[in-house]
């Protein structure tokens, strides 16, 4: 008899931002098994009918790309008011409490643990406890999924001595959140991993560009104002990003899926279908980690 598991749900993750930069995010993409292959195949028709290859926030430079940039989230905004998908970006602020003025800040390890924040918030709290899981990051994350896998592999011999490392949590997660198998993957190959980019990049634009974006929208509105700001020229990346985080924002409340964009992408109920979660420190004792 074969007992081996089968996968219930798999995931997909990229990052934006993660060496550098005062905002920086991680999103994640996350469905039942049965989904994958019908959203791949709609969202891959739709990069081959707009002449695009790879669908990757930073490559918005011209109408093209925002075209195929907006037909995919519209079938993303789509499937997730269907609760068929979820899109959860964790975002964190390097000049907030938890990370401002912390002598011997350990970049690296404080990226690590964000990736445990987004797992335990996706895996553990938003779909359901039985689920198995797959989960599939890009292959261009500076973490070692190898050294995570071998970890999961051997729970029985799980000894952490090293600093910097995964912590004992880890160790656990096998039992608690089910997950059968973690294997980085290519996003050129990967079409679930360029969603899950251009889900991190927006994010981060809309905290990172928040004047820029919203001087667009008062150059575009339709309102005449009584007294307007004086223009200001935008580059063609600024006009592209910021026409595609109009267009979004605006198809996602047609849904009513709670999303703001007062300073910065954010959701306030994080049970909705697509998270833009900004981490914020509930204790004065929880700051980013410091190298040994």
């Amino acid at each position: 008899m074969n007992n081996k598991k089968i996968p219930t749900h798999i995931a997909y993750s990229d990052e934006s931002n993660y060496s550098e930069g005062r905002y920086r995010s991680i999103s994640m993409v996350s469905m039942p098994a049965g989904k994958v292959a019908e959203i791949t195949s709609e969202i891959k028709s739709k990069l081959v009918g707009s002449n695009v290859s790879e669908a990757k926030w930073g490559k918005i430079k011209g109408a093209r790309d925002r075209f195929a940039a907006i037909k995919i989230l519209d079938i993303c905004t789509k499937e997730a008011a269907k609760k068929n998908i979820r899109l959860d970006v964790l975002i964190w602020d390097m000049e907030d409490k938890r990370h401002r003025n912390l002598e011997g800040r350990d970049d690296l390890a404080n990226f690590r643990n964000m990736y445990i924040q987004l797992l335990k918030n996706v895996l553990r709290k938003r779909w359901s406890m039985d689920a198995t899981w797959q989960f599939f990051p890009d292959e261009n994350s500076i973490i070692d999924w190898g050294y995570i896998k071998n970890t999961l592999a051997k729970t029985d011999r799980f000894i952490n001595k090293k600093p910097n490392l995964f912590t004992e949590e880890w160790h656990n997660m096998r039992h608690h959140f089910n997950i059968l198998e973690i294997a980085e993957v290519s996003s050129t190959e990967t079409i679930l991993v360029q969603i899950a980019d251009v889900f991190a990049g927006m994010g981060v634009f809309s905290y990172t560009q928040n004047d820029v974006y919203s001087a667009w929208v008062r150059e575009n509105s339709q309102q005449t104002e009584m007294f307007p700001e004086p223009s200001r020229e935008f580059t063609n990346r600024e006009k592209e990003h910021s026409q595609v985080l109009f267009h979004f924002l605006r198809n996602t409340a047609k849904y009513k899926l709670g999303i703001s964009n007062k300073q910065g992408l954010r959701t306030y109920n994080p049970s909705n279908p697509i998270n833009f979660w900004l981490y914020e420190p509930r204790r004065k004792s929880d700051r980013a980690p410091v190298r040994s």
